[in-house]
């Protein structure tokens, strides 16, 4: 045994006289335990721990700047443009709607992390009618000053066909409904263009009363310039 040992020992100093590494004591040959080398090794780094037996832990350094790892991609937060239009036709009434507000969050390869939340106001209500203006403003109809803002908020956002889907609360009058919109979204450079159409009955958010005059439903044209 005693001569094992002897004979080890001989090989390793006839070692380190060649590799003169080798007498560090940090050498995997002399340390059992692990062991810590620090060296250049040009563009790399490399990094571990050495917490036991025959673990190493190698370290190298460069002038290289390091490349963060890059991030899931978000959803983008969309501007309103100008030149947007909210249409609405039906038996007795139609026109336009303005005040468009609110936060547009959408990716169209992403759908699903994508967000609606917009207003619209009602004191905006146009009819090309000054008479008929004044009707649907009124408490009978719109009652705009009890409730200025018509509101949209999306709970998911999916693709569809060869569209979207947006499903969540549309709140006209104090009355919340929950709807699905379907919607198309063309890109253009830094912007785009959302476009929809729904359909409302205005018995569903109980606005006015039967009227031989004034149909029921509504069919709603939107068009929505974006920019980044």
């Amino acid at each position: 045994m005693k001569r094992s040992i002897v004979t080890l020992a001989g090989l390793l100093l006839a070692l380190s006289s060649l590799h003169p590494a080798i007498s560090s004591p940090g050498h995997p040959l002399l340390n059992e335990g692990g062991a810590s080398t620090t060296g250049t090794a040009g563009n790399i780094v490399i990094a571990g721990t050495g917490n036991g037996a025959g673990s190493s832990n190698t370290t190298g350094t460069s002038n290289t700047t390091t490349v963060a790892k890059p991030l899931p991609g978000a959803a983008t937060t969309w501007k309103i443009a100008e030149g947007y239009s909210i249409k609405f036709d039906g038996k007795g009434a139609s026109g336009t709607l303005s005040g468009l507000k609110g936060a547009i969050v959408f990716d169209e390869k992403d759908p699903g992390g994508s967000h609606f939340n917009v207003t619209v106001s009602t004191a905006t209500i146009n009819t090309g009618n000054n008479l008929k203006n004044k009707h649907v403003k009124s408490e009978k109809y719109l009652d705009v000053e009890k409730f200025p803002l018509i509101k949209f908020s999306s709970s998911s956002i999916k693709a569809s066909g060869n569209g979207y889907t947006a499903n969540g609360t549309l709140e006209i009058h104090g009355v919340k409904k929950q709807i699905s919109m379907p919607f198309q979204f063309k890109s253009n450079g830094n912007g785009g263009t959302f476009t929809a159409n729904i359909e409302i009955s205005r018995k569903d958010y109980k606005i006015g009363s039967s009227s031989w005059l004034l149909g029921d439903d509504f069919k709603v044209e939107i068009s929505v310039p974006v920019t980044k």
